[in-house]
């Protein structure tokens, strides 16, 4: 199972536009005003640096892309709003949302290094633990693993059996469901005839609501997946823990995702 993944940039990226601009849970009211004339232009060029990168394969050009990519963003950051969710707000002052606007982060952080939990947990007393490690992800953007298409990865495991669940909660725009969705469609594997031909089911939790919805190819639950979960970010157990805890028990159980019980 993974969570509004960053598996494969170039498509990803890409989407950035459809999601901020033409989709229900557009960010800008003018589609065809200049700001998203203007994303539209940056996400067409990190495009195609990207896929340069996948054929290249070498840090020399995929950090620039990696660099190009990310600075699309940046004029999104400008609106004030969280990116992992988008219905709401963020001051990102280190004593309001914080950085990452999830100010439960520096809570997080907080208890993690407070002596009693650190002896419990057999940590060393002179390591910090943090939330996100902006030094790792500067080393992770710089030696330009950022760009890989790691989705590729998941062709021999699905190919062996392993079933496969992509989920995203829609009001995500950092890794959007959009984009999200695009390239599992693109994921070349035995079932992706199927998957393309899939029509999306509601996702119907068990207190009946209609959570999101699902499209699948293969045997049981699929043996790969997507869901799109409604009224959730880039936090979707946080945001909506009852419709998680369904799609994670009838994933694991094999059951078919879509309908309740």
């Amino acid at each position: 199972m993974i969570g509004n993944g960053l598996s494969e940039p170039a498509t990803q990226f890409a989407s950035v536009p459809e999601y901020a601009c033409d989709s229900p849970y557009a960010v800008y009211k003018d589609p065809n005003g200049p700001e998203c004339e203007g994303l539209r232009s940056k996400m067409a060029r990190c495009e195609k640096l990207a896929e340069t990168c996948y054929r290249v394969n070498n840090k020399f050009v995929c950090v620039p892309a990696t660099l190009s990519c990310w600075s699309g963003f940046g004029q999104l950051q400008d609106l004030g709003l969280n990116m992992y969710d988008t219905r709401k707000k963020c001051d990102r002052a280190e004593d309001k949302d914080g950085p990452l606007c999830y100010r439960q982060m520096g809570w997080i952080e907080t208890y993690m290094n407070s002596p009693e939990v650190k002896k419990q947990l057999g940590a060393p007393a002179d390591i910090e633990f943090k939330s996100c490690n902006m030094d790792i992800n500067k080393s992770f953007l710089f030696k330009a693993d950022v760009m890989h298409r790691s989705s590729d990865l998941l062709i021999p495991v699905i190919e062996d059996g392993i079933r496969v669940l992509i989920y995203a909660g829609v009001n995500d725009l950092m890794c959007n469901f959009i984009g999200n969705e695009h390239w599992v469609d693109k994921l070349e594997t035995t079932y992706q005839a199927a998957f393309l031909n899939s029509t999306a089911t509601p996702f119907i939790s068990s207190n009946q609501t209609e959570a999101g919805y699902v499209r699948s190819a293969g045997h049981g639950a699929g043996n790969i997946a997507f869901m799109a979960i409604y009224e959730a970010g880039h936090m979707v157990p946080q945001d909506q823990p009852l419709a998680a805890l369904n799609m994670l028990d009838r994933w694991l159980n094999n059951e078919p995702l879509a309908l309740g019980k």
